[in-house]
């Protein structure tokens, strides 16, 4: 026959199952609850890398378009100062052809008024020669 107790000792296994099964539940608990912190703090990891990485790219084409601008000023400021020199050369070019130009003016002026003296000259010696033969005649 089988011996019957009070039930003790089966009062004492459930409650040592449901408090197993207690503690078995509360650090599922903690588990999860540090999981989701865990996945919390990366995503907030993630989140801040992806911020810097906004940032620094945004610093980059800032410095990308700085460096742009400055780089056309200078081809800019090239473009101008060749201009420049152009221009200076023309008006050397000009002022030396206005020079040949005077020059060449002078010279014929003054080949004019050679040719108009030397007409004097010559007419002078032709009355000159005129009046001569008129005395010795």
């Amino acid at each position: 026959m089988a011996r019957r107790g009070s039930g003790l000792r089966t009062a004492v296994k459930i409650v040592k199952a449901i408090d197993k099964a207690q503690k078995k539940a509360a650090r599922q608990a903690e588990q999860d609850r540090k999981r989701r912190q865990r996945e919390l703090e990366s995503r907030k990891r993630e989140q801040e890398r992806e911020r810097e990485r906004k940032v620094k790219e945004l610093e980059k084409s800032n410095r990308e378009a700085a460096r742009q601008a400055e780089k056309e000023q200078k081809r800019q400021m090239r473009e101008l100062s060749a201009q420049a020199k152009e221009r200076e050369r023309q008006q050397l070019v000009a002022e030396r052809e206005e020079t040949i130009r005077e020059k060449a003016l002078r010279k014929s002026a003054h080949e004019h008024e050679k040719s108009l003296y030397e007409a004097r000259v010559q007419e002078r010696a032709a009355l000159r020669a005129h009046y001569i033969r008129m005395e010795i005649e």
